[in-house]
């Protein structure tokens, strides 16, 4: 018989910066212990992903939003562009396929990031249809003072108390997980 235990949900503390409640998530997690034997390796490295993804996230967004007035997706489209390369073209469709967003959603950031000079449209000379999306000066040097800045102090906390053996052990196994997910999905939203 399997064990049916009701979850405490996270709040959103990003609004009660006084909440420890999402530091001890974990602790919450691993407290509750496992769904059922055999199920609860699982079950922790799901709901670990989720906690991880909710802590960074929140933070990102605060981060971007105070210091410098964009919201995640367009800091998000920024930096694919900037991994392009300099003077690099990418469609709108390779940009939301890789960012795992809707295509309405890269339209409207790129929308704010062009009326802000950082990215530029031209035609698509290949196909004379559509456009392509290009980083100005001015957005190049804005990605690079958003990366340049370390200071969200949960990725400050999570480089500094791991090794650099630490940090690309854990890349690789991160990169094994979403390679498996890539090559399992049938649907897969980056190809």
């Amino acid at each position: 018989m399997v064990a049916i235990r009701k979850m405490t949900p996270l709040r959103d503390t990003h609004s009660d910066p006084d909440s420890d409640e999402a530091a001890h998530s974990l602790d919450h997690l691993e407290a509750q212990g496992p769904m059922s034997k055999g199920q609860g390796d699982f079950a922790e490295f799901i709901a670990s992903f989720t906690i991880v993804d909710q802590l960074i996230e929140r933070e990102f967004k605060s981060f971007v939003t105070s210091r410098h007035g964009m919201s995640p997706g367009e800091v998000r489209i920024l930096m694919a562009l900037r991994r392009a390369g300099p003077d690099q073209l990418l469609r709108p469709t390779d940009l939301f396929k890789s960012l795992l967003v809707t295509s309405g959603a890269v339209t409207k950031q790129l929308d704010r990031l062009e009326s802000r000079g950082f990215v530029r449209r031209v035609v698509n000379e290949k196909s004379k249809r559509g456009w392509l999306v290009v980083l100005t000066a001015s957005g190049r040097n804005a990605t690079d003072r958003i990366l340049g800045r370390t200071s969200m102090p949960i990725a400050k906390g999570i480089f500094s108390s791991l090794s650099p053996t630490q940090r690309a052990e854990i890349l690789r196994m991160l990169h094994s997980v979403v390679r498996y997910i890539q090559e399992h999905t049938r649907d897969n939203p980056i190809d």
